[in-house]
Parts: C-alpha cells; sequence; structure tokens
C-alpha cells in the first residue's frame, strides 16, 4: 500500500511543517516586539534625567546656567552600556561625548544630523536610524532656559544590532530543529505508517490470493484498532464466503450422489425393459414411478437444506404453542396406525416461524412412526424449562445407540444399528437446521421404557444469539448449536470506506 503510505506521511509532514512555521513566526514576532520594548523603556528613562538633573540642581543650590551645562550633567549622571549612546548638542553642533564612548562624532553623524533638523516644538519622538556602527534606537530632547538664546540637545540612544542578532540566532536554531524533528518524524511515521497499515496489505494479498474454490485463508488479527476491526470483518466476511461455498458444493455433491443411484435403477429397467410384455411393463412403470417420487423428494430437501443458510429461512412471529401442538398432532396422526397421544401442553407464546416448527415435529413424527410398529405410542409435547422452550417427540421404538446420536444428525447420516434402515438421511439435518434457525439446540436421549425422544430447544425470547459448538446434556443427549452466518460483506465495505 505504498500510495497510501505516502499520501498520509505526506499529509502529516505537511501539516507539522505549516504548525512549526506559524509557531516560529509568532515566536519571532514576539521575541522582535519584546526587544523594542525594552530598548523603547530603555531609551524614554534615560531622556527623562533631564527635568531631574534641573530639580536637583535647584536643590542642591547649585543651578544650572546654561542649556548645554544641563545636557553635560545629565550626560554625567548616567553610566552607559557598550551598546548605548549619549551625545550632546548645543545650536545643532557636537559638543560633548562621553569619555567612555566607543563611538565618534562621524559614527553618529546621521543621528546629529537628524536632531539638527528638528522642529524645536519640544516634542521626544522615538526614531530610528542607521549608522556605521548599527541600527540605533534613539530619542532627542531639546533644551533651553530663559536668558539664554543656545538650544542644547540630548540624544540617547540604544544600538540593537545585538539584541536584534539574538533574536535572528534563536529562529534559526527554531528552524534547524524544526527540520530535524521532521526528518524524523518522517522516519519514524514512515516505519510506523508501514505497520499499521500492513493489515491492509495482507488484505490485498489475501484477495490476490482467494480462488473460486479455495476461500480457507485467514488474515492474521492482533490488537484492537480499526484496522484490527476490519480484518476481523473480512475474515467474517471470507468465512461467510466459505461456507455459502461449502453450502453450494455440498448440494452439488449431495445431489449427485443420492441422484445417480436411482438414475441407475431407472436406466438398468428401462435397458432390460421387453416391451412384449405387458405384464413387465406395468411393473417397471410402477417402480420407475416410485424411483421418481423419491427423487422428488430427495430434491426438495436438498432445496431445503441449502435455503437454511439464507436470512429469510425461518420468519419469526408470535406463535401459541398449544394451538401448534395441537395442529402438529391432529397431522401427524395420518403418518401411521400408532397410539398418538399430547404428553404435555406448555401454553403461552414464543417467537418463532410456525411452519417450520410444525415441519421439524412432523419429521421427527415422521421418523417415530418409521421406527415403531403398528399400536405403538408415540408422543408429542410442549414444556417451559427456565427461559427455554422444550418440544419433544418420543417413540418407543428400538431407540438410539450412544455412538450414532451425533451422526443422525448429519447430512444422510443413518444409524448403524436400530434405526437405520429406511429413508434419505436428510430429515434429521433439516430438524436441526430449523432449531439452528431459531438459535436453538437439537438433540436425542433414551426413553424410559425403552425407545428414543427427540428434542428441539428454543429460547423464549427473541433477543439472544447462536452460539458455535456441541455440548452434551446430564442425560447423555446431544446437543447441536450452529451460529448465525458471519456479518455481511456491506458492513466491510463500510468499514474499508471509514479507514480509506
Amino acid at each position: 500500500m505504498p500510495g497510501v503510505r505516502a499520501r498520509i506521511m505526506a499529509t502529516v509532514l505537511l501539516l507539522s511543517a505549516i504548525s512549526m512555521i506559524v509557531i516560529g513566526l509568532v515566536n519571532f514576532v514576539v521575541q522582535r516586539d519584546q526587544v523594542q520594548d525594552r530598548v523603547d523603556a530603555s531609551v524614554k528613562e534615560r531622556v527623562t534625567q533631564v527635568p531631574r538633573v534641573v530639580t536637583d540642581a535647584v536643590r542642591a543650590d547649585k543651578p544650572l546656567t546654561t542649556p548645554l551645562e544641563v545636557v553635560k550633567r545629565t550626560i554625567w549622571s548616567y553610566a552607559p552600556s557598550s551598546d548605548e549612546i549619549c551625545i550632546g548638542l548645543n545650536n545643532g553642533r557636537l559638543q560633548y561625548l562621553p569619555s567612555t564612548a566607543t563611538y565618534r562624532g562621524e559614527d553618529v553623524a546621521p543621528l546629529i544630523a537628524a536632531a539638527a533638523a528638528m522642529s524645536r516644538d519640544g516634542r521626544t519622538v522615538l526614531r530610528d536610524a542607521q549608522t556605521p556602527i548599527g541600527h540605533v534606537r534613539y530619542a532627542v530632547v531639546q533644551v533651553s532656559m530663559p536668558g539664554s538664546k543656545d538650544v542644547a540637545s540630548y540624544i540617547a540612544g540604544t544600538i540593537t544590532d545585538g539584541q536584534e542578532a539574538v533574536v535572528m540566532d534563536n529562529t534559526k536554531q527554531y528552524a534547524l530543529m524544526c527540520l530535524a524533528s521532521l526528518l524524523a518524524l518522517a522516519a519514524v511515521g514512515w516505519v510506523v505508517a508501514g505497520r499499521l497499515l500492513a493489515p491492509l496489505r495482507q488484505l490485498r494479498a489475501a484477495a490476490q490470493t482467494i480462488s473460486s474454490t479455495d476461500l480457507s485463508l485467514r488474515i492474521p488479527v492482533s490488537g484492537r484498532d480499526d484496522i484490527s476491526d476490519l480484518t476481523r470483518t473480512v475474515n467474517a466476511m471470507l468465512a461467510r464466503l466459505q461456507s455459502a461455498f461449502e453450502t453450494q458444493q455440498n448440494f452439488l455433491d449431495d445431489a449427485g450422489h443420492e441422484l445417480r443411484t436411482p438414475l441407475t435403477i431407472l436406466r438398468g429397467h428401462l435397458e432390460v425393459l421387453d416391451g412384449a410384455d405387458s405384464t413387465e411393463i406395468a411393473e417397471t412403470r410402477a417402480l420407475l414411478l416410485d424411483e421418481l417420487d423419491r427423487m422428488g423428494r430427495l430434491v426438495d430437501d436438498l432445496i431445503v437444506l441449502a435455503r437454511t443458510r439464507r436470512p429469510d429461512f425461518v420468519r419469526l412471529e408470535v406463535v401459541e404453542l398449544d394451538r401448534l401442538l395441537t395442529g402438529v398432532f391432529d397431522k401427524a396422526q395420518a403418518l401411521g396406525a400408532r397410539e398418538w397421544r399430547v404428553d404435555h401442553h406448555a401454553g403461552g407464546t414464543i417467537v418463532a416461524d410456525p411452519q417450520r416448527l410444525t415441519q421439524a415435529l412432523l419429521q421427527l413424527s415422521q421418523n417415530a412412526a418409521t421406527h415403531t410398529r403398528q399400536g405403538d405410542q408415540i408422543g408429542i409435547g410442549a414444556a417451559r424449562e427456565g427461559g427455554y422452550v422444550r418440544l419433544w417427540v418420543r417413540d418407543a421404538g428400538v431407540g438410539v445407540a450412544p455412538e450414532d446420536r451425533l451422526r443422525i444428525f448429519e447430512r444422510f447420516g443413518r444409524a448403524r444399528t436400530g434405526r437405520g434402515h429406511g429413508g434419505s438421511g436428510l430429515g434429521l439435518s433439516i430438524v436441526k437446521a430449523i432449531a439452528t434457525a431459531h438459535e436453538g439446540q437439537v438433540g436425542v436421549h433414551d426413553t424410559e421404557g425403552g425407545g428414543a425422544t427427540f428434542w428441539l430447544l428454543l429460547p423464549d425470547r427473541a433477543d439472544q444469539h447462536p452460539v458455535r459448538g456441541t455440548t452434551r446434556t446430564e442425560d447423555g443427549g446431544v446437543d447441536l448449536r450452529v451460529g448465525a452466518a458471519a456479518e455481511t460483506a456491506e458492513a466491510a465495505v463500510r468499514q474499508i470506506q471509514g479507514v480509506l
């Protein structure tokens, strides 16, 4: 999945780079403004020293007589640092520099020219000037005194190149750190994205590997993230597809296997049929019709089994148990001259498909009639047991051997002893499919006094989910549970769209 991987990394890196650039610009502007604020505060503090010097001189009874004396006294009272400038002018000409100054008059000539050209309105304005010694932020105070024609100027400034250089150095270091972070993020993100997208690559490989005859491949799953959930959904979808394929294949195999025998019988009798013997023709006709009827029943049973995995195999509704049991009893009496009876009525209702339950109970009744003699007793009943409804058909036949109790519910499964004769071997598998569709169980155990009791155990509510597996009951019967089909392919497609 290199395309998705590259797009993910490109998006992450682009968003990260934009975020870093915005943060860097904001940080640069903030630091630059802080430098300018500090410089302005320093310059303003120094120019405010002029009136204080005059006031202090008056208090000391040593008043200053000329504007230039005021400027000089102001410069003497302050010890400038290496990046600070103090200049005294008289009538626009340079008159005084501090003894510690590292600059000369020509170095600050732009400041002197600007101060000389200023109007004498008494305002103090912060200005900027580019000089041979660097960029200077400065202010000018003009001093005049009554009785004096001279006008002195006090220039206080700060060279800002050093502080601005610190801001630029910090910005460059930040840019280098961001670049290193982006490279590290790209390397780590590429590896992490590859690991996160590994299940998707496995999905693609699985899709390329799966053929129309082999759906057994499953994708390894680890973790509990969205992609892991997607992988589980796809595995479930594959299981559903495999189940559908196996159902179709089983149907074809079963049909081919079971229909071959009657077709062989039909062909054999037709090949040896004497067309001149009317008696043989009549006997052969009766035999062929019987085989065709058996083929028809077999095809019907196979079709029912093929439909058991369809979601509409059962149509649930509220069913009155007593009415269902009475209907089955009335219909079962036509299956044979037996002593038919209703063992127990459960009363109440159950959410189920009445036609399918009737089909299952009649199949069990037919099975009981087949394996009993005329006059034998066959009982039908229903009872509620701890959140479940048990339906049963018991007979007084030969029973079912313990080793056969699982086999007889499989397709074409027949008991090896006792009840192993007759039938196509699909009836009980249909009963099991009906129980499964109701999220229930089916089983068989011995009847007290001889015979077998076949039963269905169905949940007494509609919100239970089926469970896959086989368990044994306390009385030695066999419970067969088969879960509902896996999640649909539409669910997998929706998850894929959500991840990609």
